[in-house]
């Protein structure tokens, strides 16, 4: 009977601590999904975007017309087609427009409530941008719409809605030399840096590496774009956003509680 007892016992110590362990683990990932990310190498994942902007931009106003992330450029297209001097459609330069500010305001407000540096924050936001490239790929490859047709408004709008939250997640990770999107501002800082000729200088050579890998993505989709196709030229920026998405995976969690409480 003892020994009985005691078998009964030890099986139910042995399932507890199965219990325990599997409750321990899977903590452990929620826990990880849940810490703020360190950006103290954030600069490589966001030079990254910028390398698939300048590729998606190329593309954008070959294809439309207009731009979907560089929205400086859409505003001047705007008051020029106002005046009459531009030939980009109306519906094209408003879906961009209203897509990405629309979503960079949603991106950027829901990303202050639940944490802008949250891991599952930025894998989610950045897999959610990629999916809506991929989705535009596929809509052209089988030729649901083409840049030509009258509703091609929607294709821009994807794009734009992809780059307002790659935009307005990129402003809060620490990392104000590079906002992904643009190259006035960097260029500026860049050349009115008091310290632009020091030895050890991180955000004179934040903006350098940004400025030139969004360039190389200009050239690349210019390339890209003559040689191959849009669907291809949007197969690379997809790809980079993808494995961006991947890299956030690799991020350490923030030991600052300055920097997790932004």
């Amino acid at each position: 009977m003892s020994n009985d007892i005691q078998s009964a016992s030890s099986t139910l110590n042995i399932e507890y601590d199965s219990n325990q362990i599997r409750s321990s683990f899977f903590s452990r990932i929620i826990a990880f999904f849940r810490n703020d990310i360190d950006t103290k190498h954030v600069d490589l994942q966001l030079i990254a975007f910028g390398f698939e902007t300048g590729v998606v931009d190329v593309m954008s106003y070959k294809d439309f017309s207009v731009f979907v992330s560089n929205q400086t450029g859409n505003t001047v297209f705007f008051g020029a087609r106002i005046a009459g001097q531009s030939s980009a459609a109306y519906s094209l330069i408003c879906a961009s427009l209203f897509g990405f500010l629309i979503t960079g305001f949603i991106s950027g407000q829901v990303g202050h409530r639940i944490g802008n540096k949250r891991r599952w924050w930025l894998i989610c936001n950045t897999c959610f941008q990629t999916i809506l490239i991929f989705v535009v790929i596929i809509l052209m490859s089988k030729k649901t719409i083409l840049p030509t047709d009258s509703n091609a408004y929607i294709l821009v709008l994807l794009l734009s809605i992809s780059y307002g939250c790659q935009v307005a997640m990129a402003k809060h990770l620490s990392c104000p030399e590079i906002p992904t999107a643009v190259v006035t501002s960097p260029f500026i800082d860049l050349l009115s840096d008091p310290k632009l000729f020091k030895r050890h200088n991180v955000p004179r050579n934040r903006r350098f590496f940004y400025i030139l890998l969004f360039l190389i993505g200009i050239i690349v989709g210019s390339f890209s774009y003559k040689k191959m196709s849009s669907e291809f030229t949007l197969g690379i920026a997809g790809v980079v956003k993808a494995l961006v998405a991947i890299s956030f995976f690799f991020n350490p969690k923030t030991n600052s509680q300055s920097e997790a409480s932004e």
